[in-house]
């Protein structure tokens, strides 16, 4: 992980915090699938995908929400429920992160994606 990637998650969480959300974890891994920030809100959950583009990138992060990382997301999420039993409603939220260290950006996508079906770990 690059260390402009590390910042660029410390920018969202610090930017959750400053609306209320309590960081309950980060870097949030079950086998070999992870959600880079996991907030608490009152009776709300959001499980947040950071994604990060440099300025003048023709890069589309949000390309990389495929089906696949949305149904890897959802297993993780039950994964951590199951584990921690907590019992909220919980939401998909992606970061988009320009920009540098510097002079970043975001876009936050509050309910990003829904995911299909039921996932049980």
């Amino acid at each position: 992980m690059s260390e402009d990637w590390r910042l660029a998650e410390d920018f969202t969480a610090s930017w959750l915090e400053e609306r209320g959300w309590r960081i309950l974890r980060r870097n949030y891994r079950w086998r070999r699938m992870e959600v880079d920030l996991i907030a608490g809100r009152e009776d709300e959950i959001a499980f947040v995908e950071v994604k990060m583009a440099s300025d003048g990138s023709r890069t589309m992060p949000l390309a990389k929400i495929d089906p696949d990382k949305c149904e890897r997301l959802s297993r993780v999420a039950a994964a951590f429920l199951s584990e921690t039993g907590e019992n909220a409603r919980c939401r998909f939220d992606v970061a988009v992160v320009r920009g540098n260290p510097e002079g970043f950006r975001m876009e936050y996508l509050p309910h990003a994606f829904r995911p299909e079906g039921t996932f049980t770990v």
